[in-house]
């Protein structure tokens, strides 16, 4: 039995306010309890929702999750995630899905 948690990337791109990003705080944060799962939050830079996963104790990094020009901050977001490594990357709502690479072009 592998007793190496599972890493997950929890990615959102989503508006600086709104229900789906708040249940996504929650739920990432009570996860994050969890000694089995080892959790990274891949967020839309919005300084309230970084703090409060931080606060809670889940690694979060921001980006700018920009349209179909943020050539830079794609870049940055999918080297960061590559770099993090995950076993499983949730992606929530469709821009956090765009973005996101399939499993066949990462390097993880």
């Amino acid at each position: 039995m592998n007793d190496k948690p599972i890493r997950v990337a929890q990615v959102l791109a989503g508006a600086e306010h709104g229900g789906a990003e708040n249940f996504f705080v929650r739920l990432v944060s009570g996860l994050n309890e969890r000694p089995q799962i080892d959790e990274k939050a891949f967020i839309r830079n919005h300084d309230h929702r970084v703090q409060s996963l931080r606060n809670n104790g889940v690694e979060t990094e921001g980006f700018k999750f920009g349209g179909k020009l943020d050539f830079l901050g794609r870049k940055a977001y999918r080297k960061s995630l590559s770099s993090w490594r995950p076993d499983i990357v949730m992606t929530w709502m469709g821009r956090a899905s765009i973005i996101t690479p399939t499993p066949t072009t990462t390097c993880w």
